[in-house]
């Protein structure tokens, strides 16, 4: 193939990044989306309903000893999981590294080890459709009252679905139109995907999926670490902050030089404010 050639094709296939708005969820505009790259997708459950599974543990206990951070899947987080791991069944380019399921939404590294017929979205709509089809059965269908059973699952610390989040009201059927999303589609439009650069990147990002639960814990556990707090006070100044106000508190401190530049014409004003840290 000849390199206009090639640049025709990646021409024609960047119409799959979309128009240039602002979003997570939009396709790069340099890659195709057909050749050997790893990429990290994130797929959230539409209305982020915690259907998928429920966090378990305690931010303080260590990785691998009892009682660490993990989520626990529902019996659709369970087919949620058996739906990625059938993925190379039906597209033998592709390999599965990491995968991180969590209440309303799951991380999943894919490498696609060479160039496919049908580009990536193609792989992330056949892993949806089968998400779909268990949503359908296990979550839609048994609450509408379609089936007479709704299933259970019995492992230690579980939770059933319908337990944990009831699906979106069912509208009635001369208003389905279609982008609603409430009669049988699991997860919101979309996915987001992140390339990995290089082969270093690979440890980061699995590190990222794995660390996933510990954050969501940090976050129940002490919410109050990650809300906008408004006035606050602190050695005779007053601002907006974020973060662990005990550490204001803190006998050692140290004075940290912020720089903001703002360029008004020619000149560029440069100014310097104090702040508080606690010495790492």
């Amino acid at each position: 193939m000849y390199m206009d050639d090639k640049e025709r094709k990646l021409q024609d296939k960047l119409r799959f990044a979309g128009e240039k708005v602002p979003s997570m969820k939009r396709r790069s505009n340099i890659n195709d989306y057909y050749g050997r790259h790893i990429y990290m997708v994130t797929m959230a459950v539409e209305g982020r309903r915690p259907l998928l599974g429920s966090l378990m543990g305690s931010s303080a206990v260590a990785d691998g000893e009892e009682g660490a951070p993990c989520v626990v899947p529902t019996p659709l987080g369970q087919e949620v999981i058996r739906c990625w791991e059938l993925i190379p069944q039906f597209h033998h380019e592709v390999s599965l590294l990491a995968f991180q399921l969590m209440p309303d939404h799951l991380h999943g590294i894919l490498f696609v080890q060479e160039a496919m017929e049908e580009h990536l979205g193609h792989v992330i709509s056949g892993f949806k459709a089968g998400c779909n089809k268990a949503y359908r059965q296990l979550v839609v269908e048994a609450v509408s009252g379609v089936v007479e059973a709704v299933p259970q699952h019995t492992g230690k610390g579980s939770a059933s679905a319908y337990d944990v989040a009831p699906p979106l009201p069912l509208p009635s059927e001369h208003r389905l139109k279609k982008d609603d999303r409430s009669h049988g589609l699991l997860f919101e439009r979309g996915y987001n995907d992140l390339i990995s650069k290089n082969y270093d990147m690979l440890p980061r990002l699995t590190a990222y999926l794995h660390d996933n639960p510990r954050r969501l814990a940090i976050r129940r556990e002490h919410p109050d670490l990650f809300r906008l707090h408004r006035r606050t006070e602190a050695a005779g100044l007053q601002f907006t902050s974020m973060g662990n106000h005990f550490l204001l508190e803190w006998p050692d401190k140290q004075v940290v030089k912020m720089y903001e530049a703002r360029r008004r014409g020619e000149e560029e004003k440069v100014h310097s404010v104090a702040a508080l840290q606690r010495c790492s």
